[in-house]
């Protein structure tokens, strides 16, 4: 009864703690001391399969955690909450179980020191797989705390992650009860300094922080159209007409960008070939016409044909020969006569966009699961386009949906010149939920790797702005419709996050394979 305990108060301490969904952030620095007493207690017993009890014990624990903040997957369909649960809740007990296995053979502080390094492989992981999923990487619990995390610029989540599981370790050595008085109280001194150092540095960071850049005005819009019913009833050029009678209040000479949503026209997927034919384009190219500076930024659900299968994901078009491609893209539309500059969301959502393991799935969910936007095996891009603006050179990117929830991935744009980030989304599928919450969050977090002002637009909501610190503001609620205006500040200077990107997660994987090795070279030869 007391390992099962020990298992659900690290799963009910990880959900509280969690962005949105209790926010009890302090709560994480002991969230996992239950669970690194459960190996223990197990480790030291006579019991057979030790290691099978760890992994059975971490499953239930981090699955119900998975379960615990990402329930809200539910509304979109039942196998996303189900995947969390069973896929990374078992990769999470997976690395808990290497770290049983690295206490037995190189002794309990090995392997306290060591547990990070072999929890971060599987976060790496999440960031380019078929069922990536990285939003409970651990360094995303301090997302709604950026004056406690300025220091993310030079390590990125990687380092919050670190910080979680390295406080957790600490702690649980100074409550052995094996331990001296004086070695406890040694111990917690430590703990304190390794939460209040970061925390310390990070605030004076904030206090001395002032934005970076030259500034341009931006208008982001949210229409509030729900992605299952009035999405599709209002024709294109309705949607256009409808987004810029929100803007108009706000748009001026002086209007340097407008910002829309995610899949916002396009409901009969537009040709991409014949875009700038387009009624609803056409207007947007009209609106600049009468303001010339004017750039505006939209999502759509776009397609390619081809005469062969010229990529991957081209699908045959029937009787009618040849290959279609979908995709999810982003353009920046200007005055009428001028290019289009097209970006493809490249960073799918699993069972949504993207068919995982195509040779098992895909005859299950060849068509996808609909959230009101583009479904399917979409196509992607392989470079980070970036969206030029000819006049001054003003550079921006725009990370679709949850693009921006992988670090170095966003990372990618800021060094393909990014000077901002327009992050557009449609959130509205998962409802009035702690999800669309911990999204903008998480945009927070690129905001301080960067230091990148990020602007967004969700279809329902939360629309914001978001400075260089990660303070959020200009928020418009949920299920309301509306617009803001912000000075946006356009950075050209790279952080050392920026520059080395998901180094934080490559490391962890080197480190884990030396230390297996090793454990493998004991055993062989009894050293």
């Amino acid at each position: 009864m007391r390992k099962l305990l020990a298992a659900l108060s690290t799963a009910g301490l990880l959900a509280i703690a969690w962005p949105a969904n209790g926010s009890l952030t302090p709560l994480v620095f002991g969230a996992f001391i239950p669970m690194l007493w459960l190996e223990k207690v197990i480790r030291l017993s006579d019991s057979k399969h030790r290691g099978r009890q760890v992994f059975f014990y971490a499953w239930l624990s981090f699955g119900l955690f998975n379960l615990g903040t990402t329930w809200w997957v539910s509304y979109a369909h039942w196998s996303g909450t189900a995947a969390t649960t069973i896929v990374n809740g078992g990769l999470m007990a997976f690395c808990f179980w290497l770290f049983h296995i690295v206490s037995r053979n190189l002794g309990a502080a090995k392997g306290l020191i060591l547990l990070p390094f072999l929890w971060m492989p599987v976060e790496y992981l999440h960031m380019d797989w078929d069922m990536s999923f990285p939003w409970l990487n651990l360094g995303y619990v301090f997302a709604n705390r950026p004056s406690w995390i300025q220091w993310y610029s030079y390590s990125g989540i990687w380092g919050g992650t670190l910080w979680v599981l390295w406080v957790n370790a600490i702690l649980f050595r100074s409550f052995l009860p094996s331990q001296p008085k004086a070695t406890v109280i040694s111990w917690v001194l430590k703990s304190i300094f390794i939460i209040g150092i970061p925390v310390g540095v990070s605030h004076w960071m904030y206090a001395h922080y002032e934005e970076v850049g030259r500034p341009v005005n931006v208008v982001s819009v949210q229409p509030n159209l729900d992605p299952y019913s009035v999405k599709f009833t209002l024709d294109d050029e309705e949607t256009v007409d409808r987004f810029i009678s929100f803007a108009k209040p706000y748009l001026s000479d002086s209007t340097d960008y407008l910002i829309g949503p995610e899949t916002m026209i396009g409901k009969g997927r537009l040709n991409e070939a014949t875009l700038s034919y387009t009624r609803a384009i056409q207007k947007l190219q009209h609106l600049s016409d009468s303001l010339p500076k004017l750039r505006t930024v939209i999502g759509l659900s776009s397609h390619l044909r081809y005469r062969s299968k010229e990529t991957e994901t081209a699908r045959p078009l029937g009787n009618n020969g040849g290959y279609v491609d979908q995709f999810n893209t982003s353009i920046q539309n200007g005055p009428t006569g001028m290019e289009i500059p097209r970006y493809h969301k490249s960073k799918l959502v699993v069972g949504v966009e993207k068919v995982p393991f195509k040779w098992l799935f895909e005859p299950l969910l060849a068509g996808g699961i609909d959230l009101g936007g583009a479904t399917g095996t979409l196509g992607g891009q392989t470079d980070r386009a970036v969206f030029t603006r000819e006049m001054d050179s003003s550079v921006i990117a725009t990370p679709v949906c949850w693009e921006a929830d992988f670090p170095g991935y966003t990372a990618e744009f800021v060094r393909n010149g990014a000077q901002a980030l327009f992050a557009i989304t449609n959130d509205g599928w998962w409802n009035d939920t702690p999800g669309k919450t911990q999204h903008m969050y998480y945009a927070s977090v690129r905001a301080i790797e960067n230091r990148r002002d990020v602007v967004r637009s969700a279809n329902t909501g939360i629309s914001c702005y978001i400075n260089q610190r990660g303070d959020i503001s200009h928020q418009i609620p949920y299920e309301t419709d509306g617009a803001f205006a912000a000075v946006v500040y356009l950075n050209d200077e790279l952080t050392l996050f920026t520059k080395s990107g998901d180094v934080g997660g490559r490391i962890s994987i080197f480190i884990s394979i030396a230390v297996l090795l090793s454990i493998v070279v004991k055993l062989r030869t009894g050293r």
